[in-house]
């Protein structure tokens, strides 16, 4: 389920803490309001004169609730799509478990024999080896760490949703054909027109992330004149402005999103690295190796 937006308009600023879908049960369904609308994508299949969604192991199916247009659905699920970076899964309580167990088993085993002293402390010190992440002064570097993979989803998202107007188009041609018929495509500017303004036409990607030289790319229904793009018939087309070639800024938000969750990842590692060095510091200095 998507949370609820307060506006009919496409906000091209987000959050995606946010935008974060939420997986709901059955059960809650009666809770939802009478505006709530809902997208079932999957294997349709005809059964005794009736066409019905069939969900499988190998296709499940997709079913969204969520409120306010149905134009904006598209680009609020790829936005929301982009959660936050996760290092667990659930087999992961029982691997530390495990873990746990096993060098505490290996403490235990040598802690008789003082020539295995160091394997001793190894065996404790690798039993908390989970928390480094959460104690000073790595904690620091963990922090930024997380502030670097929330900026990679901005980027990513921008990324998915530049990609968006490029599937009704053939690669490398400026023109298309919608599903049920009509051309799409774009129309490029140096400034946004007039039209732009008065149709509160969306920004798909806010306006700041448009570089020097760059054209606006008004993605939309094309007539057979030169007008500025009307709405497409299909409400899953792309109909909204990029400050930029999308192919050009897919590339440009992929490498970024890159860099950012290459850093993100460096500190992760900087910080557990951080404070291994000071527990052995400290360690020596109380004696113990």
């Amino acid at each position: 389920m998507l949370p609820n937006i307060a506006e009919e308009e496409f906000p091209a600023s987000f959050d995606p803490e946010e935008e974060v879908p939420e997986r709901i049960h059955f059960s809650r369904l009666s809770a939802l309001t009478g505006e709530a609308r809902v997208y079932v994508g999957g294997a349709l299949v005809l059964r005794a004169n009736r066409c019905m969604f069939v969900s499988t192991a190998e296709k499940p199916l997709l079913v969204i609730f969520y409120e306010g247009p149905e134009r904006l659905l598209t680009a609020r699920v790829i936005r929301g799509g982009r959660q936050a970076k996760n290092y667990q899964n659930f087999v992961t309580p029982y691997a530390l478990i495990l873990g746990a167990f096993s060098q505490l088993m290996i403490a235990a085993f040598y802690i008789t024999r003082p020539a295995f002293r160091e394997t001793v402390i190894s065996a404790f010190t690798a039993l908390f080896i989970p928390l480094l992440p959460l104690v000073p002064p790595g904690i620091l570097f963990v922090v930024l760490c997380r502030r670097f993979s929330w900026r990679a989803r901005f980027f990513e998202a921008y990324r998915d949703l530049s990609r968006l107007p490029l599937d009704y188009l053939a690669s490398g041609e400026p023109e298309g054909t919608l599903p049920g018929g009509g051309r799409y495509g774009s129309r490029q500017y140096e400034t946004l027109p007039s039209a732009f303004y008065e149709r509160d036409f969306p920004l798909i990607i806010p306006a700041g992330e448009k570089i020097d030289g760059d054209k606006w790319f008004v993605f939309g229904a094309l007539n057979d004149d030169n007008a500025f793009p009307g709405e497409p018939a299909d409400p899953y087309a792309m109909y909204g402005a990029f400050p930029g070639d999308p192919v050009i800024l897919a590339k440009r938000y992929s490498l970024k999103a890159g860099i950012m969750n290459g850093i993100s990842l460096l500190l992760l590692l900087l910080g557990i690295g951080i404070n291994l060095i000071f527990i052995r510091i400290i360690l020596i200095l109380l004696g113990v190796i």
